[in-house]
């Protein structure tokens, strides 16, 4: 699905559109200056909100899916520099959702509120890889 306002949410190449449990998309951001949750300032809040309520009804509607059963994340650090929020079914086998780079997107929405320049600010550790790739952010 499509939207003018900012992102747009499609189908991941992994899920197949057919179980839900194995629901995997992405609603990716069209700002190409939003790289990461760190480039995230309060300005974005009601993009973010948008992402979260567009979600919610586009895959309940599209998929039979009630957001009680949704997860959004972001990963940090990303996967790929084009800020982008994982969707994927709490009952699923996708382990990328408790993995230790797992944002969710209701977290980075109250840590924004709080301080709208909290992912500029913030530390933010995270694990090494067995090649050393990632030590801090």
């Amino acid at each position: 699905a499509k939207y003018d306002d900012g992102f747009f949410i499609s189908r991941h190449f992994r899920y197949n559109g057919r179980d839900p449990l194995q629901l995997q998309c992405l609603a990716v951001m069209r700002d190409p200056s939003l790289m990461t949750i760190r480039d995230l300032r309060s300005h974005h809040l009601p993009l973010l909100r948008e992402v979260r309520e567009r979600t919610y009804s586009v895959l309940q509607e599209k998929c039979g899916v009630e957001k009680k059963y949704l997860r959004l994340y972001f990963h940090y650090p990303p996967s790929y520099h084009r800020l982008h929020v994982h969707i994927t079914h709490v009952g699923g086998n996708d382990k990328s959702q408790s993995a230790p780079r797992a944002v969710m997107l209701d977290e980075v929405i109250d840590n924004l509120e709080r301080d709208g320049m909290y992912y500029a600010r913030a530390s933010k550790c995270v694990e090494v890889d067995e090649e050393g790739v990632y030590s801090r952010a």
